[in-house]
């Protein structure tokens, strides 16, 4: 037999431990285990109008600028909601028609000044009902930061062909992804976009920027920048899961200038979700997903400081905060 010599056996012993090391980690569950994080509580508010035939019920988070709304029109008689009509504060909301009536959803707008607002709804045939929906002032945060711009800082970058390719190209593909919408693909509750719930910089908050770059091994300062927040920054660190909210169309999957690796879920009637800065897609553009599929991981591509998620969610033209959308139920 033949001998194993003590240099053969460390080589076998080091190339063991070398494998073992590279070996693959434990695969993220294609789906969430869960629709929320753990000791993550949603409110949930509830509003009911009574009408000529009909009863609305409005569900929100919270009645305030910058929340998603569900409306639910029940009929008395029964019958489906086939030619019925919302509008909240002048603007006809899509309906979803049911067996015995219909729903839709709606977003208030983050600027909105008013501490009330209109609510109309209509069933084929009848009067239009026309009540006052009392919602709370807006108390969107300011938030301070100090940005490295880095590459992004310079004067110039955004004039370069490269980057102006990249910004008409990132333009082009939105306009598409937004050109149309589908019928419905929502059902049932919604699913929180991560595994772990942390918001590192709030929905609609005034972002000031106390900017500078390095030049020369030396900080330079530049003139501060105030953007307003249109997402919502939850933690995630490089790799971890990112899941889509609800049922819906991937419209977009592709690297865009600030975005960076970017995914728009179009759930239908003009509902979408975007997740920002992904370091990696796990779906193709045009696919079909389910409510808390696996969709991307966290990242720190595009303009960013650091690796999170930005949550970008838009109803009908208007941004919310998507997290608004977790106390919603949508009938099925």
């Amino acid at each position: 037999m033949q001998k194993i010599t003590l240099t053969t056996f460390l080589i076998a012993f080091v190339f063991a431990c070398s494998s073992a090391q590279q070996a693959e980690p434990k695969q993220t569950p294609v789906k969430s285990k869960s629709r929320l994080p753990a000791n993550y509580k949603v409110p949930v508010k509830n509003k009911s109008f009574e009408g000529e035939g009909s009863r609305l019920i409005l569900t929100a988070r919270r009645f305030a600028p910058g929340e998603a709304v569900l409306l639910q029109l029940e009929s008395r008689d029964g019958k489906p909601c086939a030619d019925c009509t919302i509008k909240l504060n002048g603007k006809e909301i899509p309906v979803v028609t049911l067996p015995s009536g219909g729903w839709g959803i709606a977003g208030i707008d983050p600027d909105e000044k008013k501490t009330e607002i209109e609510l109309q709804w209509q069933l084929e045939g009848l009067a239009v009902n026309s009540q006052i929906l009392k919602i709370a002032n807006a108390d969107f945060p300011v938030y301070h930061s100090t940005l490295n711009l880095g590459k992004y800082s310079e004067a110039g970058h955004e004039k370069k062909k490269e980057s102006q390719d990249h910004l008409k190209l990132s333009w082009e593909l939105k306009k598409n992804a937004y050109a149309q919408s589908d019928a419905n693909h929502l059902g049932g509750s919604f699913f929180h976009p991560r595994d772990q719930h942390k918001i590192t910089s709030p929905f609609w908050a005034k972002r000031v920027y106390a900017r500078y770059r390095v030049k020369d091994g030396k900080k330079e300062k530049l003139k501060p920048l105030e953007r307003i927040h249109r997402g919502t920054d939850l933690r995630g660190f490089e790799g971890t899961p990112v899941y889509a909210m609800n049922k819906g169309r991937i419209a977009l999957a592709a690297n865009l200038y600030y975005e960076g690796n970017f995914v728009l879920i179009d759930h239908g009637n003009k509902v979408y979700t975007g997740y920002m800065h992904l370091s990696r897609f796990e779906v193709q553009q045009g696919e079909i997903v389910e409510a808390g599929q696996l969709i991307g991981r966290c990242g720190s591509t595009g303009v960013v400081t650091a690796a999170h998620l930005h949550l970008f969610t838009m109803v009908h033209g208007v941004v919310i905060d998507g997290l608004s959308l977790l106390a919603l139920t949508v009938p099925e």
